[in-house]
């Protein structure tokens, strides 16, 4: 896919090649992007935070540990090493913007999220050890464009295997933005969630 993508585009068929990509490429690729194609995601810097909100200088800690020999279970002779990590209890304030996303697309960035805060899923190294459990806090969701129905509190589908979201009760409307905080986040996620649980079944 990727040669006859470059190939149209070497040929200036933009209008041809976007829409093969379109038509051929993978939810992945089409959220997170692949070359010759932006993604429709892009991830802020996760700045460490004190309990108000102000940024500060990261905290972190040294662990010594020592390679094992998974044959022998012994140790490697002279195989002590050090690990950098972020002390527990530390805050990161990080926001996720995307553009132009179907809302099953959305629903599965909102699954990935919600994995990650009920620990399913860790970041970083050394996550056999105990190391990398996050929890999300302060949650909020917020959507504009033309997709939004701000008024009717919706988020309109994109294409065939999408559906809208309604998100009465539990959205509200401000300075032509729609959005949900704390407990209401999560529940609009979930309604995010849905959908892709749906769409992934009609198109599997």
């Amino acid at each position: 896919l990727l040669e006859h993508i470059e190939s149209l585009l070497r040929e200036g068929l933009t209008s041809e090649a976007l829409r093969d990509f379109s038509e051929r490429a993978c939810l992945l690729c089409k959220i997170f992007g692949a070359p010759s194609f932006s993604g429709h995601v892009s991830f802020s810097d996760a700045y460490p935070v004190n309990e108000s909100g102000e940024v500060l200088e990261v905290l972190t800690g040294v662990r010594a540990g020592i390679a094992i020999d998974r044959r022998t279970g012994a140790a490697y002779p002279g195989a002590l090493y050090h690990v950098e990590y972020v002390e527990p209890g530390s805050r990161f304030r990080f926001s996720i913007l995307s553009t132009n996303l179907p809302n099953y697309a959305i629903g599965l960035l909102a699954k990935v999220l919600r994995m990650v805060h009920q620990g399913w899923v860790r970041l970083g190294g050394f996550k056999t050890r105990g190391v990398g459990e996050v929890s999300v806090e302060d949650l909020r969701f917020a959507a504009r464009g033309v997709t939004v129905d701000v008024e009717g509190l919706k988020l309109l589908k994109l294409d065939d295997f999408d559906e809208d979201v309604d998100l009465s009760g539990l959205a509200g409307k401000s300075e032509g933005w729609l959005r949900c905080e704390g407990g209401k986040a999560w529940e609009c996620l979930a309604r995010f969630e849905g959908v892709w649980e749906r769409a992934k079944l009609a198109q599997g």
